[in-house]
């Protein structure tokens, strides 16, 4: 029911209060204080123009909203529509996603250093084999195609093949140079004196680096008599190593005599 008639000047006054601006109405003032404040702060300043300006902020909201609620469902799966999926997660005991997340970072933290513990201690042993001694044996070199970190040197001769007692003293010098230098620099005097058979060197404390270098076993003095001889040089590698696969043996010439040729070798 209207109550302007006729209906004529109803729709004056509907369209004088609907559509036309009210930028210009004295009292209709902008102020910042909002329980003062009489303006339209929207851009349309008239009724009509504001209200669907609203609208359309509104609805655009609403398609931003649906949008970006739909790729983190997409990203972090739909619990709401998805009771199995809902179900799973509360198995894991984890709140929510950024506490799962944290947790899977700490835990794959400590496995990485686990990993790299393991590592660090991958060795491989550089074995210098004398299997009879002979005057003219000589002194083995063994190029070292790897970079690590020589701990621990080792050497024994065989009670089996040399009878108790054994006799005679045993002195060979471990030694190391660079690829490319002729002159050797001593990293152990190995000694064996009358009776013993083995003998460890812990060089752990103190450990020498090689970096793609040629070992060699300087014989200083030895029973010519001496049966199967070995002197083993563990080296701890570096986690940088592509590759721990050593490089031919090298081969001496042989002995005369009948003697076994010695030979060095990895292992």
């Amino acid at each position: 029911m209207a109550f302007s008639t006729p209906t004529s000047k109803l729709y004056e006054n509907q369209y004088d209060a609907l559509v036309e601006k009210t930028d210009l109405n004295p009292y209709m003032k902008y102020s910042k204080r909002a329980s003062s404040n009489k303006a339209l702060n929207t851009k349309r300043k008239d009724a009509v123009g504001a209200i669907n300006e609203l609208l359309a902020a509104q609805q655009g909201l609403q398609t931003t909203t649906v949008t970006a609620l739909q790729k983190i469902n997409g990203v972090v799966g739909d619990h709401s529509a998805d009771p199995q999926l809902k179900k799973d997660f509360d198995a894991t005991g984890y709140q929510n996603l950024t506490e799962g997340i944290i947790d899977l970072k700490n835990t794959q933290a400590n496995v990485l250093e686990d990993v790299k513990k393991i590592v660090q201690t991958i060795t491989k042993d550089v074995c210098f084999v004398y299997p009879k001694m002979a005057e003219n044996s000589v002194s083995l070199e063994q190029y070292i195609p790897f970079k690590g970190k020589l701990t621990r040197v080792i050497a024994r001769c065989s009670k089996i093949d040399n009878a108790a007692p054994r006799s005679g003293k045993i002195n060979v010098v471990l030694q190391h140079a660079s690829k490319d230098n002729v002159v050797f620099n001593n990293i152990q005097n190995i000694v064996l004196d009358d009776g013993e058979y083995f003998v460890e060197y812990d060089l752990s404390a103190n450990p020498v680096e090689l970096d793609n270098e040629i070992l060699k076993v300087l014989l200083v003095k030895f029973p010519k008599s001496l049966i199967n001889f070995n002197i083993v040089a563990t080296i701890e590698l570096d986690s940088g190593n592509s590759s721990t696969t050593p490089g031919t043996p090298v081969t001496p010439p042989p002995s005369t005599g009948g003697d076994t040729p010695s030979t060095p070798s990895t292992t």
